[in-house]
């Protein structure tokens, strides 16, 4: 039988003027329980942000091994702009070879920040990595595409990115229960900026989040009047 998706996406772009980041929120409990609402994009170390799928403990452990290389390290630096994905992609591995289940496997998007330089990359479930524009990785990821896959990135801007993106997970959440994708009550995705004009990373402005929202209303309400047009028709036939 076919396993059950990563439960949760991630979705990242390359746009005209930085690298962005979004994130759903919901953890889903694979013992049966209450899901829980974390944040699902982390930067332990400054320019490179990580967003994943997969076993939220798979992934600390992933974290914890990064942090505690650069501190046996003592003072040296084991993890520059040019090989952070290279040593990130073992771990990645050979983690998921002692996984359990192909469903907690680990995939990660990584955003390195390095002002016009900066990049996107994709590790997948074997640890393999690549340099892409435009990615979408766990159970959302073809919603996602449908929404954000055909945009013109290096065109638009990461505002204009995540606004579909935005759209995507809140569509999700409100008409695809079957994903696991969500932002909790009252929630928002989590959203993350590498603008090329600045050094680090930066979150949304409440402006952005305001946009982002009446964006998605207007929008889902459309998606709401089609979709009861068409259940119309099916009762007159």
């Amino acid at each position: 039988m076919r396993e059950p998706p990563l439960l949760t996406v991630i979705i990242g772009a390359k746009c005209s003027d930085g690298v962005a980041l979004v994130a759903d929120r919901k953890l889903t409990n694979i013992f049966g329980g209450k899901p829980e609402f974390r944040d699902k994009i982390f930067g332990d170390l400054g320019h490179f942000l990580m967003g994943y799928t997969g076993l939220e403990g798979l992934f600390d452990i992933f974290r914890k091994s990064v942090v505690g290389d650069v501190q046996l390290m003592l003072g040296k630096d084991p993890y520059t702009f040019d090989n952070f994905v290279s040593r990130c992609s073992p771990p990645i591995n050979l983690l998921n070879g002692i996984a359990s289940r192909p469903d907690y496997y680990l995939e990660i998007l990584i955003a390195k920040h390095l002002w016009k330089d900066s990049e996107l990359h994709h590790i997948d479930a074997n640890g393999k990595y690549n340099k892409v524009e435009y990615m979408a990785i766990g159970s959302g990821y073809e919603v996602a595409n449908a929404l954000c896959q055909s945009l013109e990135f290096d065109k638009i801007t990461m505002k204009e990115f995540v606004k579909q993106a935005y759209l995507a997970i809140m569509y999700m959440d409100q008409y695809c229960p079957g994903l696991g994708v969500g932002v909790g009550p009252d929630g928002i995705p989590r959203i993350k900026y590498l603008n090329y004009e600045d050094e680090w990373d930066k979150e949304p402005s409440t402006g952005d989040i305001v946009e982002y929202k009446e964006y998605t209303k207007i929008q889902l309400a459309h998606f709401k009047e089609a979709f009861d047009a068409m259940k119309s028709v099916d009762n007159i036939k």
